[in-house]
């Protein structure tokens, strides 16, 4: 993430109590002087087979301002921010119905249709 560290600090309200779910995928940490912190600044969580993705704090939009003004244009920003909401709106592959059906069915039977388990 070579231009990230050159963006301007987004204004995060300080805390030490980040109560994440266990299953919360921190991308980006929050930094002080360089100084790395243990604490999320953009993270990702699944609830009930939805995705989430947080970004703490306030100012992103300067990111691309300031991506702008060093290259004049913000195709990093742009491409950052695509890739995250693909990855919230991807959906888990989905398992095909595998069934067992009769080859031959008569109009005085009952039909049973049984689903493999896998």
């Amino acid at each position: 993430m070579g231009i990230i560290p050159e963006y301007p600090p987004l204004s995060v309200p300080f805390s030490i109590d980040y109560n994440l779910v266990s299953s919360a995928n921190i991308l980006l940490y929050q930094s002080v002087n360089n100084l790395k912190m243990p604490y999320p600044l953009i993270y990702f969580f699944k609830s009930r087979s939805i995705k989430h993705g947080v970004i703490i704090g306030e100012g992103i939009w300067r990111w691309k301002a300031t991506e702008y003004r060093l290259n004049n244009n913000a195709n990093i920003f742009k491409d950052f921010i695509r890739k995250i909401i693909q990855y919230l709106k991807k959906t888990d592959k989905k398992s095909r119905l595998n069934s067992i059906v009769p080859k031959n069915s008569f109009e005085n039977k009952s039909l049973y249709i049984y689903r493999v388990l896998q």
